[in-house]
């Protein structure tokens, strides 16, 4: 799915492909992103993934190691607690 390239139209499809690859799957960005944002947000869910938990950590931009461990730990295990509920 994320195979390495810098063809536009494989960049163009990505939201797609997202979207519809199988399995389980979650966004976790930062919320002061400039590569994820609100309209990317409103873009996933355009394009189908409503049910795709999609979690901004506090404070942090794209390195959210970096920028906010501890609130990523957090998010990170919040899904999986998420997941591991049962349907």
């Amino acid at each position: 799915m994320f195979r390495r390239s810098n063809r536009p139209d494989e960049w163009l499809t990505i939201g797609e492909r997202l979207v519809n690859a199988p399995g389980r799957k979650a966004i976790v960005h930062g919320e002061e992103s400039q590569l994820f944002n609100r309209d990317s947000v409103a873009y996933v869910r355009e394009l189908g993934g409503g049910a795709i938990p999609i979690i901004a950590v506090p404070q942090a931009r794209h390195h959210l190691m970096l920028d906010q461990p501890l609130a990523f730990v957090t998010a990170l295990r919040s899904l999986l607690r998420l997941w591991e509920a049962p349907t």
